[in-house]
């Protein structure tokens, strides 16, 4: 569920940031992108101390790390 909500995150923040903020849309995004790395990260710290499974956490990243190397290579594009 946590997982779901990181997915439509982008979405509504990168908008916010851009719309009340005017901060352009390319840096709204890769504010987003590095916020839900973080994110990620600490639930994964937090599982793990709490000595919880955090594959699903894991999945996420990667498959966010993918889409970010993605972005990157095709130069920001928005």
């Amino acid at each position: 569920m946590i997982c779901i909500t990181l997915v439509l995150l982008p979405a509504g923040l990168a908008r916010t940031l851009g719309y009340w903020f005017n901060i352009r849309q390319a840096s709204s995004q890769a504010v987003c992108l590095v916020l839900i790395d973080a994110l990620l990260v600490s639930l994964i710290a937090y599982d793990r101390r709490r000595r919880l499974p955090a594959r699903p956490y894991l999945l996420v990243l990667l498959a966010y790390i993918v889409i970010e190397a993605f972005w990157i290579t095709l130069g920001r594009p928005v």
